[in-house]
């Protein structure tokens, strides 16, 4: 019965800090133009051969290939992210 009732309050603190995350959370929208490189096979990407791609979307022509891509974006100074 006490193991239950520490799951059970585990289980509910979790739910609320999950909860109170949500609400801090700002979504960021990654639509628009991104920089696609289709690639022979998985590796490193040649630095200065990069077309557009908008997203969401599709690319045709790969013919199986890999591909990369590549965007930027801001995050808001108002956002509680912070990153190290």
């Amino acid at each position: 019965m006490t193991r239950t009732i520490h799951l059970a309050l585990a289980l509910t603190f979790c739910l609320a800090l999950e909860v109170q995350a949500a609400l801090l959370r700002e979504a960021i929208s990654l639509n628009g133009e991104w920089d696609v490189q289709v690639v022979p096979a998985l590796g490193l990407p040649v630095t200065d051969a990069w077309g557009t791609v908008t997203v969401p979307g599709t690319i045709s022509g790969t013919d199986g290939r890999c591909a990369w891509f590549r965007t930027r974006f801001t995050i808001p100074t108002s956002s509680p992210v912070r990153l190290a």
